[in-house]
């Protein structure tokens, strides 16, 4: 006697038998009764399922059916296990949309059951393929395990994925968000794949990036990426102008640093290198260019002036940077050039005077018979249009007059 032979045909609704027996072939009777074909319309057989997908189908007969249902499974023996959908009614639109499927890139097979208004259940099965992993949501740049810098531009692409919800956190530690937290964010928002900008410490240490999403009837997944940090650079500071040049009280000073992410700033101007402090201070300011101070009304002695600048670095670390300049001497800073101090004026005094090194917005000249008055003569504020000679009328008396020349910028 012949062996029984048998074939589970895809696409068809029922099991057939076939049995060899002394020579003659019969047809048994069918296990599912009203075999019926149906179609898979959303997507191609073979072509890859997605975590909320969407799967759409059709019965290639008219009938009517009075329950379906979808399982999806790893092996073609038993389609089981990955997904499972409710039990819908034949009134139900016939499509559904899949859960959190694997992203190993393997086979998925899908089993399409549907119970017709009279007969038994008919069950057709459909082999697609997972979706690699690669072709998901993911942080494309950086990459992971790269050493990254100190500001450092993290995207990130949805791939094939239907991505509804997304957060990206950065930190030093897995799942840990104290350098950087988008926040739970909806992909209907603007550009939801826009770079984002993370500031980071340049301490060489590991840095723990997780980009979580959801898709549509799915649970959150989550992708953890190790990174390094940049490595610990030497502080650089460039100031203007250069150390040991001549400041004339009104001078501006600039500078920058090769770290980035300053939080905060000052700088100070004192009399002593121990403590250069006292003469001018620029108050503490936040990081954020241009890093300048406008300094104010220091001395013009000729002596050494010490400026102190301290800045707050993205690593919350101090760090302190010390120069010396030298005050300008008197003579180079605006003044009466002529006549001659204890001179004997004539009656019409020409009083010539320089800006010198000196910021001159406006100017006065004054003259009285005592330093605090001008019951002289008093020219009145004037805006600076050049070091113009300005004459005054002097009584010939032969008293001491007093002449005040002043200016402001």
């Amino acid at each position: 006697m012949n062996s029984v032979s048998r074939q589970v045909v895809r696409r068809l609704s029922v099991d057939t038998i076939v049995a060899a027996v002394a020579g003659l072939i019969f047809l048994l009777a069918p296990v599912f009764a009203n075999a019926q074909v149906a179609t898979i319309t959303s997507i191609e057989e073979g072509d890859v399922l997605n975590s909320g997908g969407s799967i759409s189908w059709v019965l290639d007969s008219d009938i009517e059916i009075s329950r379906w249902q979808i399982t999806i499974g790893a092996s073609q023996a038993r389609p089981t296990g990955l997904y499972t959908s409710p039990m819908f009614t034949g009134s139900d639109p016939f499509e559904v949309t899949v859960g959190q499927l694997p992203a190993d890139g393997e086979a998925l097979f899908l089993r399409l059951s549907f119970l017709p208004e009279s007969g038994a259940w008919v069950r057709a099965v459909y082999e697609f393929q997972g979706t690699d992993p690669l072709l998901l949501a993911n942080i494309t740049t950086p990459v992971a395990g790269t050493e990254l810098s100190t500001e450092q531009t993290f995207s990130w692409s949805k791939g094939l994925s239907l991505v509804e919800q997304w957060s990206l956190t950065v930190g030093s530690r897995v799942g840990a968000g104290n350098y950087f937290s988008s926040g739970i964010r909806n992909t209907s928002e603007p550009d939801p794949s826009q770079p984002m900008v993370v500031a980071l410490p340049a301490d060489g240490k590991p840095v723990y990036a997780r980009f979580s999403y959801r898709v549509k009837g799915a649970a959150w997944i989550r992708n953890d990426y190790v990174y390094t940090a940049p490595a610990p650079v030497e502080p650089e500071v460039a100031v203007s102008p250069e150390p040991g040049a001549t400041l004339n009280g009104y001078d501006t000073i600039t500078w920058s640093t090769n770290e980035t992410s300053i939080k905060r700033w000052i700088i100070t101007v004192g009399a002593t290198e121990a403590r250069p402090t006292g003469l001018f201070t620029s108050g503490t300011r936040a990081g954020t260019a241009p890093m300048v101070a406008e300094l104010k009304q220091l001395p013009a002695d000729g002596e050494p002036l010490y400026l102190r600048l301290r800045y707050l670095s993205a690593s919350n670390e101090w760090r302190q940077f010390d120069y010396q300049y030298q005050a300008v001497s008197p003579e180079l800073l605006a003044r009466i050039t002529s006549p001659a101090e204890r001179t004997v004026l004539s009656d019409s005094p020409v009083f010539n005077w320089q800006s010198g090194l000196s910021k001159i917005d406006e100017w006065t000249l004054s003259v009285g018979t005592n330093k605090a008055k001008r019951d002289i003569f008093y020219s009145g504020v004037r805006s600076y249009s050049g070091d113009t000679p300005i004459e005054a009328d002097i009584p010939s008396n032969g008293q001491t007059v007093y002449v005040r020349f002043a200016y402001r910028y």
